[in-house]
């Protein structure tokens, strides 16, 4: 009798191909079910090539036994702890597992029945959480991944088993998925109550010639559906996966043998003469904190890269890559037995370093050293482990590249523009100082961030297939204030901790000091291994979960205090201009900028009786009072501001320049705005352009006070609320000799999507704006004329954004924020942002924080705006000295001036990485600001012996001729970035 299961095609005439009588069905009901046979679930799951995947499976005992730790407290251990613990038995299908973030560590133990002798056997787990297999002697050997997204379920215990064989194991399980704790929706925001199913732990036994046609089919779907569907290729594909269904019968192995046919000659056939050939490397994007802390992805990088190691085992030809050099130091430091199988796989050229730096950073806030550490502290490790540099940069998520050893860039987010599509896919990024690297970009929503990396399916497929503006992500500049904030001020103190320690190391060979000075080598690249950490892409810009900036914010602490200890340790205890009377004291003040600078300084009223009067020169005052209308003035010899009753700044007078005032006329400036701020989906990310639709004004308190009349400083201070839940209060001063007014806040901050900038409009016409970024500045323009133009509502710019006409201009700076949004004559600073997810209290709380107005004559290529924004962020180091601690005059010269300060920065003074505390080389940074050619004399109170060019990783290059001693003329292209090295008697 003929089995009725079998497809029997209609016959037809012998010289035609087969007539085929049946209807015609239409492609999306063959798709339909096609979908139905490949699928893992639902109704028809019996009936399709799923179901057959696995020819034999055992649960529970006496072949699967488990036990299990639960560790307390949410601690995340070592295996010799987890050794230590407690394992008791369990009902798999009654017991549950949590809360998040919690560990438990089963106890496997596996006998291998005798009906599957001599097949390959496989131990099937699935917790819907990440988890990872440890040997009896505490090697990791494989991550395994539960649910049903980017899933790992299988661990192979034998090819060959034994009747009555015998395994155990230990599998630690970690409460949460690879996404995190998410609570499942839009949000993102980790549910700290999560609690996990242990679903299978089963033994199975994988019918290979199934699994075989089930990675074919999964090929040939992929081409009948992601191709043009009208092409010939297409269609085939899709009477291949028809015809299949037709054919196959789950318990006839003769069925399976004639499928398989089917799917191999239309793989086997070529597209015509001309072919492309494939090259494909494997790779898992790790996000070093995203939606989950630091100390998970330590353990997410030992679950990724050990199953990787894995695969490289089964197939020969597969070739992984791995950026981001934090997280090899993880491995190194946590999971030794890894590491040193990835330094072995790397020499037999199966795992491939890439990439560069210490993480793979955010590129538009870090400030240039901090990018130039990045790629130092990679490359280092690198070289340190491997042996070797990488040429490829590598930011799958988000140019100092050049002078790195990267002669590549490969990226993807540039694909997720959402106005303007960006045009390209190959080209040359060129940097602002005219440099460039070859550049490759990937399409959108080609990679994951959970690690995990490629399954055995991907490369199975894989065998099979052989033959600049970002438009997305603006509110990234300006969610997570106090990570911001960190950021700046931990660049700022590493900058004067490294140009304070230098000096004293270069100056301790002074016979009449007592205690020689050792140079805390170690201790600063700790701690520029934390700020770089911390400026993850997903942490600077504020996009991850609360508990990654418990991390950052831990770490910021530290590092602050750290960096305290060192420079209070090194004050000199020498005796020169002792003196007898103890009462004799003073401050000693530390600038470690590389031009002179006059300001008025804060000192403690303790120390002496009125911290707001001094002698002045006769035309150096400063006034504040009450005019008849009720308006507010702050004036010196500079400027003549007034303020209404509400702080907002409705006259500004140069008393320089006859310009009369700079405030646009009928406007107000330092206005607060409050904005609603919903954007389409990302909500820490993303701020849309129509966010400027609805907008409220935050005034009315008519509350400005005089605080301090002068003569030294004079200050109006006023309090607004925001909302019922929200307020401000602002303190705005002028000094004596100041030429910028200065606006330092503190503001209670409970909103929810809602978005406060602060605006001045100014009497100013102008098409671009001026901003600061990393070594230089960009200009962008002010105006909404073309969608290129339109899409950049919201951009990101470092200390200061710029308003100018050819002949004068005025410069919004600030202390630690990186959003602005300039329009016509109007300035904008982004000050507070408040998403709720994937952090639901991001920025809840107090802030403090300051910008400042700086008018100056002349465009901004003639100003000295750059200087005036490193003295707002790079204050005055202030020191309280007496007795013979204490003398008048230069304590020490500065180690290195310019001939014309200003237009070259001098941004880095450092002893090299390969000093050994000897004090013998120091590196010294430089840029050209402003983007026009240089040349300086620089000249140096150290003795040099030798000075040569070198770039950011400190390599040995030209040697400079010094015009006379320690003294060198140099010259500097439009913001080139001078690496030297000097070397010192």
């Amino acid at each position: 009798m003929e089995d009725y299961r079998k497809h029997k095609p209609v016959s037809g005439s012998p010289q035609l191909p087969p007539l085929d009588k049946n209807p015609r069905v239409p492609q999306n009901i063959t798709k339909s079910r096609i979908n139905n046979f490949m699928s893992g679930g639902g109704q028809f799951y019996s009936m399709g090539v799923h179901q057959a995947l696995w020819k034999a499976r055992y649960k529970g005992e006496p072949h699967v036994k488990l036990s299990v730790y639960s560790v307390p407290n949410l601690k995340r251990i070592t295996f010799e702890e987890a050794m230590a613990g407690t394992y008791k038995e369990f009902k798999q299908n009654e017991t549950t597992f949590g809360p998040s973030w919690s560990t438990h560590w089963f106890k496997v133990t596996i006998v291998i029945p005798e009906l599957i002798a001599g097949e390959e056997v496989v131990f099937q787990w699935d917790m819907q959480s990440e988890g990872m297999i440890w040997s009896t002697d505490g090697v990791p050997l494989q991550g395994l991944t539960g649910g049903t997204a980017q899933s790992r379920h299988e661990y192979v215990l034998t090819r060959n088993a034994n009747p009555g064989q015998d395994f155990t194991f230990y599998l630690e399980a970690a409460c949460n998925g690879m996404f995190g704790v998410g609570d499942q929706n839009d949000a993102m925001v980790p549910d700290p109550n999560r609690y996990f199913r242990l679903i299978k732990a089963d033994l199975v036994v994988p019918s290979h010639e199934i699994q075989d046609l089930y990675h074919d089919l999964d090929v040939v779907r992929g081409i009948a559906y992601n191709t043009n569907e009208d092409s010939v290729r297409a269609r085939n594909a899709l009477w291949t996966l028809n015809e299949v269904i037709n054919q196959f019968i789950a318990d006839d192995p003769k069925t399976w043998k004639q499928c398989k046919s089917l799917t191999s000659e239309f793989l086997s056939s070529r597209n015509g003469k001309g072919q492309h050939k494939v090259t494909a490397l494997g790779n898992c994007h790790i996000d070093t904190a995203w939606l989950w802390p630091y100390e998970e992805t330590k353990r997410k990088i030992a679950r990724s890269w050990s199953t990787q190691l894995d695969l490289m085992n089964k197939y020969p030809d597969y070739i992984f890559t791995a950026s981001q050099a934090q997280q090899y130091e993880w491995l190194k430091d946590l999971y030794p037995p890894l590491f040193k199988k990835i330094q072995k796989k790397e020499k037999d050229g199966q795992w491939e370093i890439i990439g560069g730096s210490w993480v793979e950073h955010d590129t538009n806030m870090p400030s240039g050293e901090s990018l130039c550490r990045q790629m130092l502290l990679g490359q280092r490790f690198f070289e340190k482990y491997f042996g070797k540099r990488t040429k490829i940069f590598w930011l799958p998520d988000s140019f100092v590249l050049k002078q790195s050893g990267c002669d590549y860039f490969f990226t993807q987010k540039l694909s997720w523009n959402n106005i303007n599509t960006f045009p390209l896919t190959t080209f040359w990024w060129t940097g602002i100082d005219n440099s460039r690297i070859l550049a490759h970009l990937t399409p959108a929503e080609t990679h994951g961030d959970g690690g995990g990396g490629p399954t055995p399916d991907m490369l199975e497929r894989l065998k099979r297939m052989k033959d600049v503006y970002l438009e997305f992500h603006r509110g990234t500049y300006t969610t997570q204030a106090l990570v911001k904030q960190g950021n700046r001020k931990g660049e700022v103190l590493l900058r004067d901790l490294e140009i304070i320690s230098t000096m004293a190391a270069v100056l301790q060979s002074n016979p009449d000091l007592a205690e020689k000075y050792i140079y805390p080598a170690d201790s600063i690249t700790h701690l520029w291994k934390l700020l770089c950490l911390n400026q993850f892409h997903d942490c600077l810009p504020g996009s991850a979960i609360g508990m990654a900036y418990t991390d950052v914010h831990k770490a910021l602490l530290l590092r602050h205090k750290a960096q305290s200890y060192i420079i209070n340790s090194n004050r000199r205890e020498d005796n020169y201009n002792a003196v007898d009377q103890d009462e004799e004291n003073g401050f000693i003040v530390f600038n470690t900028l590389s031009w002179k600078r006059s300001e008025v300084l804060a000192a403690p009223k303790k120390k002496f009786s009125d911290d707001n009067t001094a002698d002045n020169e006769d035309d150096k005052y400063i006034i504040a009072y009450e005019t008849e209308d009720g308006n507010f003035m702050l004036e010196n010899s500079n400027l003549k501001a007034k303020f209404n009753s509400d702080g907002q700044l409705i006259e500004l007078i140069d008393e320089r320049v006859m310009r009369g005032n700079l405030v646009s006329p009928g406007e107000r400036g330092n206005t607060l705005v409050l904005y609603e701020d919903v954007p389409t989906y990302w909500d820490a990310w993303d701020v849309e352009i129509y966010h400027f639709q609805k907008r409220k004004t935050i005034e009315g308190s008519k509350s400005v006070q005089i605080v301090s009349k002068g003569p030294i400083k004079a200050e109006l201070k006023f309090r607004q609320n925001i909302s019922d839940r929200s307020c401000i209060e602002q303190t705005i001063s002028l000094t004596c000799i100041g030429e910028r007014i200065e606006f330092n806040n503190v503001v209670e901050w409970n909103e929810s999507h809602k978005f406060l900038k602060v605006e001045f409009p100014w009497d100013l016409v102008t098409d671009h704006a001026t901003y600061d970024i990393q070594h230089g500045v960009v200009r962008r323009s002010n105006h909404y004329n073309s969608t290129q133009d339109s899409a950049k509502f919201e951009v990101c710019g470092h200390k200061f954004s710029d308003l100018s006409e050819a002949n004068y201009g005025v410069a919004l700076i600030n202390n630690c924020k990186y959003g602005y949004a300039t329009q016509d004559n109007v300035q904008r600073l982004s000050l507070l942002r408040s998403p709720k997810g994937p952090d639901e209290h991001a920025d809840m709380g107090q802030h403090a924080f300051k910008y400042a107005i700086y008018p100056h004559q002349g465009h901004f290529n003639n100003s000295n705006v750059v200087r005036e924004a490193f003295e707002f962020n790079v204050p005055l180091s202030i020191r309280y000295a007496k007795g013979n601690a204490f003398r008048e005059g230069v304590i020490v010269p500065s180690l290195f001036e310019i001939s014309t300060p200003g237009g070259v920065i001098i941004d880095t003074i450092k002893l090299a990485e390969d000093d050994k505390g000897k004090a013998k080389t120091v590196i010294l940074r430089l840029f050209e600001a402003y983007g026009g050619k240089q040349t300086v004399l620089l000249s140096s109170s150290l003795d040099i012996k030798s000075m040569e060019i070198s770039n950011i990783l400190e390599d040995n290059g030209e040697k400079l001729q010094p015009t006379f001693r320690s003294s060198f003329v140099i010259s500097l292209t439009p913001f080139q970035i001078l690496t030297l090295k000097a070397t010192l008697n």
